[in-house]
């Protein structure tokens, strides 16, 4: 999974959705769940930037 955003809070959130494990299905569905609130949240698409990695 990339994650790609273009401001300060943006990086840090799709750090931490990378380098924290999802060892479960549980941690996956939360992860996943987490992506989408931040997309309706911010109103953009990840595809809409630069890859951040």
């Amino acid at each position: 999974m990339t994650n790609r955003s273009h401001a300060v809070t943006s990086h840090f959130f799709a750090v931490t959705l990378k380098v924290k494990p999802c060892h479960t299905e549980a941690l996956q569905n939360l992860e996943n769940l987490l992506i989408e609130e931040y997309r309706r949240f911010t109103e953009v698409s990840f595809d809409d930037f630069g890859d951040m990695t």
